[in-house]
């Protein structure tokens, strides 16, 4: 993630399905975190806060954390 990014809650209103896919993201890199990679469990904890109402600098959240990996 990139140095001093602070993300706010999106103003839209996601789908059911678009916050599931968040979830099931960020449950996917929190399973990568506790097993390999502990160095990406506070950006992961940071991205979980939004799961709420996910948006699509979220979304380019994740996925730079993905390339990380």
């Amino acid at each position: 993630m990139q140095k001093n990014l602070l993300l706010e809650l999106d103003e839209s209103t996601p789908t059911e399905h678009e916050r599931t896919r968040y979830l099931q993201a960020v449950g996917s890199l929190m399973y990568a975190a506790l097993g390999t990679r502990p160095d990406l469990a506070y950006t992961i904890s940071y991205l979980a806060k939004f799961a709420k109402q996910p948006g699509p600098t979220h979304w380019t959240a994740i996925k730079h954390v993905l390339l990380y990996i």
